[in-house]
């Protein structure tokens, strides 16, 4: 593909002409260029937000340092496990770094956010006993953080779908490896400094994020009702519009309009031909192929495809044997035809196969068995793939004589059997990772009670995530099919830390409302901070070259905010009214 590109190029500048070059082949190459291109923009970008997030909000730069040394030593890892293993990125694991990154640094701010809490409040404790504390109180959620998230992703390495089951397995890798770096890390380099003793605007119960908890705090004590009610509407209308959503498996789709081999595919659409490979094989007993009723059923299948307005052309034995027919009779175009005899027919095809660029085996098998068409379409979506599947199958099961049959093959049925591959991934893995999260949390918690009730705040999110799909038109592909179990994996986390909080409170208050103020005005600013560097993180991959992954990020972002207001607004009120035994 380089020469054809250096010789396109040598002749765009001699005639002054665009030269377009389109197919398969660069449909791949293409992918491999814009994958190494979307991940030396990822990197960068997130760890610039990153640092500018933390902050922003933590205002101490010894704390952005240390999070980010955590968090830079578990990328850099866990990319040279994914190196030894020999795999190269694509256009889905190119978001791997990214995603180890957001969701890394999120144990590293609930540390560091717990180290100086007890630091303002050290009651004599010496440095050694409070970062031991710390690590004994905030190690179990973190912990258990990292086992939800990376069941999250794990559960995608059942799919079908090579690159979706990389990118689970390999970010759940590194996320394991993030929180030992980080549970290490940053205890390891705070026992070389000084407590910390200036206080932030934060510490003295100022700033945006005190005062947003604040107004969280107030309407989930005092309408907890109509939140549950507005929250449960939302839920009712996410489910009806994710029965709208529809699912894309065709690799051009995920390129921008923008880019060149989309251009060139419609151009050569709208000027040339048919750019999509379409193959379909009739197969018989050995020797078939040379039987008259045979080639007759070919081109008979040949007329058929022709009258479907997406397929221009089309291409088999028979078009051949009739081109050689009318060659011997001195090109007179009423021989243009298939011979009537099984002789007639096998003189034509040894005379071609015993000629220098005879390729017989194109066409069809070495027994005269199987027979190939290949045809040209236009660039069809998965479900006018499906469709076109299907009326091929509807054709070769009432016409072909008996003793043939027929089937779709090649790229085409890819296409439509990743549709059945994506659904199944995605009802399987989500019910994987639901069912095991929630049933970790509520060992975790100790309580089944609160193991229930944390499902509300994490679910609503995600069903709007997925609703929102279904009512914007949003495919759901390879990477769009992870948004619900990574989501799942993801805003569980800063439930676990609201509710391993509030137990805490609770028993030395034994008062729900109070509990909830003290747990949001405590780890609900790690919350907020973990949120909106995920949401950042997230949104990096909008940068990236594929729709599928500006998708993904998109959303993502979305639901690490949606997911914020559940935990930090639906659950509080949920507890205001059920107000659990602990």
């Amino acid at each position: 593909m380089g020469e054809v590109r250096d010789i396109a190029k040598k002749y765009e500048k001699e005639w002054g002409d665009t030269i377009h070059v389109s197919g398969i082949p660069i449909l791949n190459i293409s992918l491999n260029e814009l994958s190494t291109k979307d991940i030396l923009t990822f990197i960068p970008l997130t760890l610039l937000l990153t640092i500018f997030t933390l902050f922003i909000t933590m205002r101490r730069w010894s704390a952005v340092f240390i999070a980010i040394g955590a968090v830079g030593i578990s990328v850099g890892i866990s990319m040279g496990l994914y190196k030894l293993t020999g795999r190269s990125m694509s256009m889905m694991t190119t978001m791997v770094p990214t995603l180890i990154m957001v969701i890394g640094v999120a144990d590293s701010i609930h540390i560091i956010n717990h180290y100086f809490e007890r630091a303002r409040n050290p009651r004599g404790a010496s440095k050694r006993k409070i970062l031991t504390r710390t690590i004994s109180v905030i190690g179990v959620p973190c912990l258990m953080t990292t086992v939800t998230t990376a069941v999250g992703f794990s559960t995608l390495g059942l799919s079908q779908m090579v690159p979706v089951r990389e990118t689970g397995l390999f970010t759940a890798a590194g996320i394991v490896v993030a929180f030992l770096v980080t549970i290490s890390f940053i205890p390891f380099c705070y026992s070389f400094m000084k407590l910390p003793t200036k206080k932030t605007p934060q510490d003295e119960g100022r700033g945006a994020i005190t005062y947003l908890l604040d107004k969280f705090y107030n309407l989930s004590t005092a309408r907890p009702v109509p939140i549950v009610i507005i929250g449960g509407m939302l839920f009712l209308a996410s489910i009806f519009y994710m029965t709208k959503i529809n699912v894309e498996t065709q690799d051009i789709e995920f390129m921008k309009k923008s880019h060149p081999l989309r251009a060139a595919y419609s151009f050569m659409e709208e000027n040339v031909g048919n750019v999509t490979p379409v193959e379909f094989v009739i197969k018989g007993e050995a020797g078939t192929g040379h039987e008259p009723e045979t080639l007759k059923a070919v081109e008979d299948f040949q007329k058929f495809l022709h009258t479907d307005p997406d397929i221009s052309t089309s291409l088999a034995v028979t078009d051949l044997i009739k081109r050689l027919n009318m060659a011997i009779n001195e090109n007179d175009p009423k021989s243009y035809i298939i011979p009537d005899s099984r002789g007639g027919i096998a003189q034509l095809l040894l005379l071609y196969e015993i000629s220098p660029d005879g390729e017989l085996d194109y066409f069809m098998d070495f027994d005269s068995s199987g027979m190939r068409i290949s045809g040209r379409a236009k660039n069809i979506t998965s479900n006018q793939c499906k469709l076109l599947m299907e009326k091929a199958d509807r054709y070769f099961e009432t016409n072909l004589p008996p003793g043939l049959t027929g089937a779709m093959t090649g790229i085409v049925p890819l296409y439509v059997y990743m549709v059945d591959y994506i659904i199944r991934s995605q009802i399987v893995s989500f019910s994987i990772a639901f069912f095991i999260i929630f049933l970790l949390l509520a060992i975790q918690l100790k309580s089944i009670r609160l193991g229930l009730i944390s499902v509300v705040p994490n679910t609503i999110p995600i069903a709007m995530t997925m609703g929102a799909m279904g009512l914007f038109g949003i495919n759901l592909d390879t990477a769009t099919v992870m948004i619900s179990t990574v989501a799942i994996g993801i805003a569980v986390d800063d439930t676990i830390h609201f509710l391993n909080r509030y137990k805490r409170e609770f028993r030395k208050t034994q008062n729900h409302e109070e509990s909830i103020r003290l747990s949001l005005n405590t780890s609900g600013r790690a919350i907020v901070t973990t949120s909106i560097i995920l949401f950042l993180g997230f949104w990096t991959l909008l940068f990236g070259s594929f729709k599928p992954t500006n998708y993904f990020g998109f959303l993502s972002g979305i639901t690490m905010l949606t997911a914020l207001v559940g935990d930090l607004l639906v659950l509080p009120a949920i507890l205001v009214l059920v107000k659990p035994k602990l």
